[in-house]
């Protein structure tokens, strides 16, 4: 994440507490999928968005999760997966 995104954020007016919400989100998205400025010039997040479309019908099913957002047993895929979406 570039450190520019800060400024980016702040320019919006977002209050301090949202500001490091989506920082943290960003985090945990580019620790499982790694750089998202090089993903997004790759395709504009069009893999990773499709790979976090694993949704709670789909575990009601024992359907295999596809990402790279592995669960744990005390996760579920409503958090975080489609909060990511």
């Amino acid at each position: 994440m570039k450190p520019s995104f800060n400024e980016w954020l702040a320019g919006r007016e977002y209050d301090l507490l949202t500001v490091s919400s989506r920082k943290s989100d960003l985090k945990r998205l580019e620790k499982h999928y790694g750089d998202l400025d090089e993903l997004y010039d790759g395709d504009r997040f069009g893999a990773m968005t499709a790979d976090l479309q694993y949704s709670k019908d789909d575990e009601r099913r024992d359907r295999p999760n596809p990402s790279n957002w592995k669960l744990t047993e005390t996760s579920t895929t409503t958090c975080p997966i489609s909060d990511h979406r």
